[in-house]
C-alpha cells in the first residue's frame, strides 16, 4: 500500500526519471519522444505542493490527464528490455507508487462532486 507521502514524491520526482529517459541513447526513439512530451506537462514538486494547499476536492481534469499519460508511459517504459540498471531502478520504485488510473479516475470524480463527503480530498491522496 502507498502512503499520501510516498505518492506525493513519486510524482514530485517523475521528471527526473523523465530526465533521464530523454537522455538514454539505448531506448527506443518512441519512449525517449513520450518522456520528452511529458516533460513539459508534467507537474513538479511546488505545483503539486501548491494543488495539496489549495484544499480542493480532487484533481483538475488538466493535471489527471497528464498524470494518466505518465501512468501509460511508465507501463510502456516496463515492457522496454533495454532499460540501464539505474532507470531499471527508478522503474521499480515509480511502479510500485505511482497512482493507478483508478486511483485517478476517482480524483477526477472527487473534483466533480465537490460537496461529497464519500470522496477523498486531495490532501488525503497526496502529502508532501
Amino acid at each position: 500500500m502507498t502512503t499520501p507521502q510516498e505518492r506525493f514524491r513519486t510524482l514530485a520526482c517523475f521528471n527526473e526519471l523523465l530526465d533521464l529517459a530523454c537522455v538514454d541513447s539505448e531506448l527506443p526513439e518512441a519512449l525517449r519522444a513520450g518522456a520528452w512530451a511529458l516533460r513539459g506537462s508534467f507537474p513538479d514538486g511546488s505545483g503539486l505542493s501548491a494543488l495539496v494547499e489549495s484544499g480542493r476536492q480532487g484533481l483538475p481534469t488538466e493535471t489527471a490527464e497528464v498524470l494518466l499519460a505518465g501512468d501509460k508511459w511508465l507501463f510502456e517504459l516496463g515492457r522496454c528490455e533495454l532499460l540501464s540498471n539505474e532507470l531499471r531502478r527508478w522503474w521499480v520504485w515509480m511502479d510500485r507508487h505511482f497512482p493507478t488510473r483508478r486511483d485517478i479516475q476517482d480524483q477526477v470524480e472527487a473534483a466533480n462532486h465537490p460537496r461529497s463527503t464519500l470522496r477523498p480530498g486531495i490532501d488525503s491522496w497526496i502529502q508532501p
